[in-house]
Parts: structure tokens; C-alpha cells; sequence
């Protein structure tokens, strides 16, 4: 008799853990979460939670998350938005001012979709894995994208469309099945920074689908991408601006009827072409800018040629980064402070900027003459690489 209670006991407790955890699974497959336009969380079993216009998420989550409130912060906390290939992670539609920061968002279609939606910022998020991009943008504007780690998503990375005046900043874009960053249709005004674009499966940056034009494309990193480092198509995309970008790719840039600007002034210089040193035929042996005064400054004296419609003047010699800040003493700043630095400071000596000997790289204390404290502080240096 013990035995059979013992039984039915223990069925007991089976039927109950089994009830338990279908009322979870149902729980966690309740649908879409919303944040509605009154504050409140719906349902409100989801785990955010929500401190005035901050709201935190306290687990996982597996639904999307569409937020119908303006001018609040979603903070992901470390936290993991997973979908299963469909949807998007985060729906913004119609929202201004909305922040979205700290999430793992991942195996949706878009991870972030932002539609009819000015001023919010994407920022420190994870996003993964998601079948189209990790950020979608579209008939938006003034949003700001910034920090983002977005990298192994099936097709791309972020992708603009009839978006204006959106900064991309500081992202890691790689390793993703399509391009790297891409500004589409009617894109106008977008300022992509100090991004690191690298891996991605066709281009690294990507302008097409006409009408995209001001955008300006500004000391990023893009590197060992597919196809080609670069990719612009149809003659009306114009005026963009290219310049302080890093490039290192098999093909750096594949441009079909469009004309656009691949430097900025000779003190600022245009971009850093990794391949095409291998293949230079010239030196670096003029500066100024028409690049015919006596003496290295960094750039090459003759132009890196894209096509006749497109031409970077004031190719540099390293990368931007160390370019503007180099080793004191590596005059010509090929990241090696060596006899050819100490030959051009010697060609320099004793000039001040009225004599024609002159070169403003060889004046390393920046006090308008060449002499003896440039000479010491070049000697400091010399030997150093990078």
C-alpha cells in the first residue's frame, strides 16, 4: 500500500513539473513585446523593467521588442534578444529620440529596423547572426549609429536607404555575407567615421541606386574586404567626400560612372592606399601643394589615379592615424626614422619658411627654423619604427 502512494505521489509531482513548465513555454513564446506609447510594458510579465523613461531588460529575451514611446533609453543590460530569422529585434517606427544601447540582438531578419525615425542612437550593441542586416534604416533622419559590434550577419552590416544625416561611428563592420556598410537610394549627407569595415564578403563600404550624394566617408579602416574595398555605381552619385581612410584590400575601389572627391586639402591629405606603395613607381621627395618645393612631407609626389574622373591628389604615406601624429623625426613619416629623414633635414638646414629650402617637416619643434634642437631631437628618435 505505502508502495502504491509512493506511486501516485510521485506521478503527482511529474504531472505538476510537467504543467509548470508548459506554462512557461507558453510564457516565453507570448508574442511581441511592446513598449506603448502610454510607458507601460505589454505584456507586462516581460522581464524589463522600467525606471522613468529608462527601461532595463532583467533576462533573454525571444520575442521582438517594438517600442511605440518617444524620447526614452532601452538598455539591454548584457542582455540577449534572440529571434528565430524573421522580424526585427528592435521595431522603431514613427519614433524620435529613442536610445538603444547593450543588447545582444541576434537571428532576427534586421536586429535594429529604423522606419519614418529621426533622432535616436543605436549605440554598444552586439548584433549577430540576423538573416538581412544588423541595422536597417529607411525614410529616416538625424539618427546616430556608434559603437556597435556588427559582424557575421547573412547578408550585411548596416544598410541606409532614403536616409539623411545619420552618423555611423565607431562600429566594427565585419565578417558579414554582403557589404560592409552600404548607402543606398536618395541617402544624402551621412557621415561614416572611424569605423573598422574589414572581411566582409563583397564591399567594404557600398554607394549605389543613384541620388546619394554630400555623404562624407572619413577615417575609417577598410581592409580585406571580398570584392572591393569601396564599390559606388550610377553617374549620379556625386560629391561625396572620401579622405583619411585606411585601405587594404585586393581591389580597392570599383567606381562606375561617378565622379566624387578622394582627398581634402594638402594639410589634411586623402587616403592611405596599402597597395598601391607596392606598386609605386615614384618617392616622396616634393611637398607643398602642387607637391614642387624640395623636400618629404609624407605624400606622394604624383597622384593615386582611381579613373579619370577620380583621383585622390594627396595619397598618404601611412596610415592616417600615425600620418597626423608621427615619431618626432620621422620627417617623411613613412614610419621609419632613419638616414632618409636625417637627408632631408639636412637639405633644410638652417632654413626659415622665407628661405627656399625650406620644409615645414624638417622644423620638428615647430620654433620656424631648422637647426640644432631639430637635428637633437631627431637623433633622440632615430632607429624607431612606427
Amino acid at each position: 500500500m505505502k508502495h502504491k502512494m509512493a506511486q501516485a505521489l510521485l506521478i503527482l509531482v511529474l504531472l505538476g513539473t510537467l504543467l509548470v513548465l508548459s506554462i512557461t513555454e507558453t510564457a516565453s513564446a507570448s508574442g511581441t513585446i511592446y513598449i506603448r506609447e502610454n510607458g507601460n510594458v505589454d505584456p507586462p510579465t516581460a522581464p524589463i523593467n522600467r525606471a522613468g523613461d529608462t527601461y532595463t531588460l532583467t533576462s533573454n529575451i525571444y520575442e521582438t521588442i517594438v517600442v511605440q514611446k518617444d524620447n526614452i533609453i532601452v538598455d539591454g543590460n548584457g542582455y540577449t534578444l534572440q529571434g528565430s530569422g524573421s522580424g526585427a529585434g528592435f521595431d522603431l517606427t514613427n519614433r524620435n529620440n529613442v536610445t538603444l544601447k547593450n543588447t545582444n540582438i541576434k537571428q532576427f531578419n534586421y536586429g535594429v529596423s529604423l522606419y519614418k525615425s529621426n533622432g535616436n542612437k543605436i549605440s554598444y550593441n552586439n548584433l549577430t547572426s540576423n538573416a538581412q542586416h544588423g541595422i536597417f534604416v529607411s525614410n529616416s533622419s538625424s539618427n546616430v549609429i556608434s559603437g556597435n559590434k556588427i559582424v557575421e550577419n547573412v547578408n550585411g552590416g548596416i544598410f541606409l536607404w532614403l536616409a539623411n544625416n545619420t552618423q555611423v561611428n565607431g562600429n566594427n563592420v565585419s565578417e558579414n555575407g554582403g557589404d560592409g556598410i552600404s548607402i543606398g537610394y536618395k541617402s544624402h549627407n551621412n557621415t561614416i567615421t572611424h569605423n573598422t569595415v574589414s572581411y566582409n564578403s563583397e564591399a567594404g563600404i557600398s554607394l549605389g541606386w543613384e541620388f546619394s550624394t554630400n555623404n562624407r566617408i572619413i577615417g575609417n579602416n577598410i581592409t580585406h574586404n571580398g570584392w572591393t574595398g569601396i564599390y559606388i555605381v550610377w553617374s549620379t552619385i556625386y560629391n561625396n567626400e572620401f579622405y583619411h581612410n585606411n585601405l587594404d584590400n585586393a581591389m580597392q575601389v570599383h567606381s562606375v560612372n561617378a565622379i566624387n572627391i578622394w582627398n581634402s586639402s594638402y594639410t589634411f591629405g586623402g587616403n592611405y592606399w596599402r597597395d598601391y606603395w607596392r606598386d609605386y613607381a615614384g618617392a616622396d621627395l616634393r611637398w607643398g601643394p602642387y607637391q614642387n618645393k624640395i623636400g618629404s612631407d609624407g605624400i606622394g609626389d604624383t597622384p593615386y589615379i582611381i579613373d579619370v574622373n577620380n583621383v585622390d591628389y594627396y595619397p598618404l604615406r601611412s596610415p592616417y592615424e600615425y600620418w597626423s601624429n608621427p615619431t618626432p623625426g620621422d620627417i617623411n613619416k613613412d614610419t621609419n626614422v632613419n638616414n632618409n629623414d636625417l637627408s632631408q633635414l639636412a637639405i633644410a638646414y638652417a632654413s626659415t619658411p622665407e628661405k627656399p629650402n625650406w620644409n615645414p617637416n624638417s622644423d620638428i619643434n615647430s620654433d620656424n627654423i631648422v637647426n640644432v634642437s631639430d637635428l637633437l631631437r631627431l637623433g633622440k628618435n632615430f632607429g624607431k619604427n612606427g
